[in-house]
């Protein structure tokens, strides 16, 4: 029997945040999220009431939302180059961003982008949605 992982969640709201993906800054992120984990297996043990739990694969996924930007053309993160969807290496820096000062912490995330989703209103605001699979447990650096 598979057992849900105890999960590590990040999130993110982005007047606090930048989040640069393949040296392109993207500004007009308004949130987004990270979550990740182990699977767990669960094994019966003969002899004792006790299982044995044995840790599976890596499983993480993450997805961020924003509003249109011309500068940074975001059909561009969920491409194909010959038929295979590229991966990707992305930086998000939690904390004040105008402030120069210690305290922010950058996260590294890496994988393939699976999803892009466009979305307007009346108005002529364009929200974008993008969704990844990470291949990686996330690395962060506390400055």
């Amino acid at each position: 029997m598979a057992l849900s992982p105890p999960n590590r969640v990040n999130t993110w709201w982005a007047a606090l945040t930048t989040i640069t993906i393949s040296g392109v800054v993207y500004a007009a992120v308004s949130d987004g999220k990270a979550d990740w984990g182990y699977t767990v297996h669960e094994e019966t043990v003969t002899g004792t009431n006790l299982p044995y739990l044995g840790t599976g694969v890596f499983k993480g996924k993450m997805e961020f939302k924003g509003i249109g930007d011309p500068t940074n053309p975001w059909q561009n993160i969920a491409s194909i180059t010959s038929g295979v969807v590229t991966s990707f290496g992305m930086t998000v820096r939690f904390g004040d961003t105008t402030a120069t000062s210690s305290g922010a912490r950058t996260w590294t995330y890496s994988g393939k982008f699976t999803n892009y989703e466009q979305s307007w209103s009346k108005d002529g605001a364009v929200m974008l949605s993008v969704k990844g699979i990470l291949g990686c447990e996330p690395t962060y650096v506390q400055s």
